[in-house]
């Protein structure tokens, strides 16, 4: 390794860093020979490529070779199924993917308004990062954005409302 691409404290290479002037245009993908995954600085990243089971913390084995096969075999088969979930994904429209995001945070507003006593503070956070989502994406969320806003305001309306019962 050159000196001029010495990696600091976090492992990650000068050359590997986003800064300021960097950006993502149209032009830019990231495919299964490109993602941001290939850029760590990994065991398998700085040895070539390849499975590399040695991050696997486990008592009395040293490396891939000493795994028992069966092991050996169950990593496989998840790497099989983490492959398979990444297509199956990539095939899902984004704004889909990110309205069920959304919904979570809205749901996650409502279990902390539901607590008794209410978690106003995580309420407020949740509700905080759903409105990022919906107002920040406003007009790219497709059909299902008018029941967005209309849930957000619904949760907004009963933060407010759970917030002045327990301050009255």
């Amino acid at each position: 390794m050159s000196s001029d691409h010495a990696p600091d404290n976090d492992g990650i290479d000068d050359k590997d860093r986003i800064d300021d002037n960097d950006s993502i245009d149209d032009n830019d993908s990231i495919d299964d020979e490109d993602s941001i995954h290939d850029r760590r600085d990994t065991p398998e990243n700085r040895t070539g490529g390849g499975t590399v089971y040695a991050d696997i913390d486990l008592p009395g084995y040293g490396n891939e070779s000493d795994l028992p096969e069966e092991l050996l075999a169950q990593a496989a088969e998840v790497e099989a199924e983490m492959k398979e979930a990444r297509a199956r994904l990539a095939e899902v429209p984004p704004e889909v993917v990110i309205i069920n995001h959304a919904m979570g945070l809205y749901e996650l507003a409502a279990i902390h308004l539901s607590n008794q006593p209410a978690r106003l503070p995580e309420a407020a956070l949740s509700i905080d990062a759903f409105a990022c989502l919906v107002e920040g994406l406003h007009g790219r969320l497709g059909a299902e954005e008018a029941t967005l806003q209309d849930a957000l305001s619904q949760i907004r309306l009963a933060f407010v409302q759970i917030k002045g019962k327990l301050t009255a």
